[in-house]
């Protein structure tokens, strides 16, 4: 979906752009996690059999959004970690 579509077919009312933008800002997210939020948002109230998107659902695509980042840095850490030296004396340095 073009972001065109989304403003089209993802519209939200003032008090859930404003619950998103504070997400948007608290937890760094770019323009197109924004998009993303909106997309979710709209499968959501559509699940819900709800013509238009309410603050619940916003909510609701946040919190997968901030599961999908927890995920994210846990793989990342969980992979890098097995790429460290065992033997921390190489990172220091120390022969």
């Amino acid at each position: 979906m073009t972001p065109r579509l989304v403003r089209k077919h993802c519209v939200i009312d003032e008090t859930s752009k404003a619950l998103l933008e504070r997400a948007i800002q608290k937890m760094g997210l770019s323009a197109r996690a924004y998009d993303r939020i909106l997309k979710v948002s709209r499968t959501i109230a559509d699940l819900d059999r709800s013509e238009s998107i309410q603050s619940q659902h916003i909510s609701e695509a946040i919190q997968y959004r901030t599961l999908d980042r927890q995920f994210l840095a846990l793989t990342v850490f969980r992979n890098n970690q097995a790429s460290l030296p065992t033997d921390l004396s190489t990172i220091a340095g120390v022969h």
